[in-house]
């Protein structure tokens, strides 16, 4: 169950993937996560056994070639991410797999999976051609893929030495999947040397599986944090409803109808508060407050005392209550606006001028 649950993520990462194909990196991903995607799907027994059905068992090789076309992602992903070209290493990949081809139809097709090529002693008697093709086949295999993923780690790494924010986060997610996925060629590499007794199961649950996940995770990163940073906007967009009503019913000639994303729209209605805060300035003694942006109360204050005065039609030619802070965003000034209006409504009823 666990496997399908990681399969049916990596096709969705890929689905995802399709609506972003603008830029090299967007390319590479697609590609990476849909070899992986593929791969996972024909290591699913099931799959597996009716891939195999026919006289010749491919579902071995064929996840092997479109882990390949994962590896091409990754170049070109690593090429976008450092700004430099990566036909070359698309170039070794494809020769890579024109290997593997062969080596497979040689003899490394006898063992097919690589735990049952770790478990037969007979792969030290090297006087067989078919022996020769099985180690051609697998050391080619996870040297290549080791290569691959150390390169993106350390591709990320560089890349986010140089970037903050959601990107660097994203990278370094990216790299760690990458650090992680590296482990399973080296055990794997380990067991080919007698080294260790290799455990496809372990290589599997331990190494591929954590690795893919970050890898996921890394991918989705950008798009939950676009999706939260949308919910909280519309959270702030909400609660700035109330001053907002107030503050346009004085002026309606600030208000411009804006749909599309709920960033854009925050930052309107922010836009239209201060416009009309900043008109209600000409109602303050002039000079009085002149550090703009003060206390919530006292601005709440400030503020009732430009709507009484405008009721005299008396201007005086003073600062906005609150005025918006130097290099302040729209997150910000949303923030000190519903305290403003918070301070407002703690003032008790407040007979607003027409």
């Amino acid at each position: 169950m666990t496997g399908w649950l990681i399969t049916a993520a990596l096709w969705a990462a890929v689905a995802v993937r399709l609506r972003q194909r603008a830029t090299r990196q967007d390319q590479g991903l697609l590609l990476m996560f849909t070899g992986i995607a593929v791969g996972f799907t024909l290591a699913r027994p099931e799959v597996a056994a009716l891939v195999d059905a026919g006289e010749v068992t491919l579902s071995s090789l064929l996840k092997r070639c479109t882990a390949m076309i994962g590896a091409v992602g990754v170049a070109l992903y690593m090429s976008g991410v450092a700004g430099r070209r990566g036909r070359v290493h698309i170039i070794a990949t494809i020769t890579v797999i024109i290997c593997l081809i062969i080596t497979y139809f040689a003899g490394a097709d006898r063992w097919g999976e690589t735990n049952v090529f770790f478990a037969d002693q007979s792969r030290f008697t090297l006087n067989s051609g078919e022996v020769w093709a099985g180690w051609a086949h697998f050391l080619l295999w996870y040297l290549y893929v080791a290569f691959v993923v150390l390169a993106l780690a350390a591709t990320c790494a560089s890349a986010a030495a140089q970037t903050s924010g959601v990107l660097r986060v994203q990278l370094v997610l990216f790299g760690a999947g990458a650090v992680w996925c590296a482990l399973s060629p080296v055990y794997a590499l380990a067991g080919l040397a007698g080294l260790t007794v290799y455990d496809l199961g372990f290589d599997q649950t331990f190494l591929l599986i954590p690795s893919v996940l970050l890898l996921i995770a890394g991918m989705a990163w950008q798009a939950l944090h676009r999706g939260v940073t949308a919910a909280y906007a519309w959270w702030l967009y909400t609660r700035l409803g109330g001053l907002w009503r107030l503050l346009a019913g004085l002026e309606p000639g600030v208000v411009l109808e804006v749909g599309g994303p709920w960033r854009l729209r925050l930052h309107r209605r922010v836009v239209e508060c201060h416009d009309v805060l900043r008109q209600l300035a000409a109602y303050l003694p002039e000079g009085t407050y002149e550090s703009g942006r003060v206390d919530a109360g006292a601005a709440a204050l400030q503020l009732r005392e430009a709507l009484t005065v405008r009721q005299t039609g008396a201007p005086g030619g003073g600062l906005v209550p609150g005025a918006p802070v130097e290099g302040g965003n729209d997150v910000q000034e949303a923030q000190w606006l519903i305290r403003l209006w918070r301070a407002w409504k703690r003032l008790g009823p407040v007979r607003v001028p027409a």
